[in-house]
């Protein structure tokens, strides 16, 4: 609100201003135009008002520089909230699919542990059948070794 109107009414910075003295310095001055500028001014009334125009040079091109400053500052409070309100939304979204994550956690492991009860009765049926698989082998196997026998014994008789 403020800050616009007051750049605008501050008229030439101290840059410019700096350089319009220096041009005005290289010009010359003629001695009718000295004498008149004495007249019109005695001397300490002169070395104060340029005193007063440095100062007030001075004060312009501060006011100048820190008015962008200011807004960047307001910028900057305006950024900090917006971040902490996004910041928030973040932190309430992981709560919330923290707790989806608990629950399809806790859905999952009572699943598997049904699966994993099966898993164990397969298991153990498994090394039943595996068992009964060895011990017709080696029925098998004795079988064999008792053929074998009576063949020898008919070949040699």
């Amino acid at each position: 609100g403020a800050a616009p109107e007051a750049e605008a009414d501050m008229g030439p910075g101290i840059v410019i201003k700096s350089r319009r003295k220096s041009k005005a310095a290289n010009v010359p001055v003629r001695s009718n135009e000295r004498s008149n500028r004495k007249e019109a001014v005695p001397g300490g009334a002169a070395r104060k008002m340029q005193d007063v125009g440095a100062i007030k040079e001075a004060v312009q091109g501060l006011v100048q520089s820190t008015t962008p400053l200011g807004k960047v500052i307001d910028y900057l409070q305006e950024d900090l909230a917006n971040m902490s309100k996004e910041m928030q939304f973040w932190v309430n979204e992981e709560k919330a699919y923290a707790g989806r994550v608990d629950e399809e956690r806790r859905a999952t492991e009572d699943i598997a542990s049904g699966f994993e009860g099966q898993q164990r009765e397969l298991d153990d049926e498994v090394a039943a059948m595996e068992a009964k698989i060895a011990a017709a082998r080696a029925e098998m196997m004795h079988n064999d070794q008792r053929i074998q026998r009576m063949i020898q014994a008919l070949v040699s008789v």
